[in-house]
């Protein structure tokens, strides 16, 4: 088996065209298989990270975030 992974940034007419020719091969030809992935950026994955290590900001209101964010 081959895998291919085409990772797709944005929603441009020319990336949706390529998620639909993908699909419509699989719908053609049954050892095709398409499945589509969210995977996080490494932001969101530090961020994630840092959130179950309890490495986060506590604040009592919006003013009290503000101030903490500065």
């Amino acid at each position: 088996m081959t895998t291919i992974i085409i990772k797709i940034n944005g929603r441009s007419k020319l990336s949706q065209l390529l998620v639909d020719m993908a699909e419509e091969l699989a719908k053609q030809d049954k050892s095709i298989e398409v499945s589509s992935e969210d995977i996080p950026n490494r932001t969101t994955i530090k961020a994630i990270e840092d959130s179950r290590k309890g490495k986060t900001v506590k604040c009592i209101n919006f003013d009290d975030y503000i101030e903490k964010v500065k």
